[in-house]
């Protein structure tokens, strides 16, 4: 039974971690509107296939906008990304949830 908890236990920390990740990800483009995928990659130091998927899945759960350049583009970027209204909201849950987790965690420790 012991095994089964301490696996539990990682797997909610590798959660954590990936959550963490994108919630980083999203707070940077919330506190840098009109940013391109390279300046979160150099930002953040994640890797170019990561932005691109948390900027896929942001764009199509409709947080995250990609705005054309129309040819003034920064550095040849074809969009810049810019976080919708309701991204402050999520992030703002998204704290909530992390802060109730370490509450948790330091009682129970």
């Amino acid at each position: 039974m012991q095994v089964e908890e301490c696996k539990t236990e990682w797997k909610i920390i590798e959660d954590l971690r990936r959550l963490l990740k994108i919630y980083n990800f999203l707070e940077y483009i919330e506190k840098n509107p009109k940013c391109c995928v390279r300046e979160v990659k150099k930002a953040l130091k994640f890797p170019k296939s990561t932005v691109y998927g948390y900027v896929e899945k942001a764009h199509e759960g409709r947080i995250v906008e990609k705005v054309p350049t129309k040819g003034n583009s920064k550095n040849g970027t074809q969009f810049l990304l810019k976080g919708v209204p309701d991204l402050k909201d999520l992030l703002e849950e998204f704290e909530k949830i992390i802060n109730e987790f370490l509450k948790r965690h330091v009682k129970n420790n």
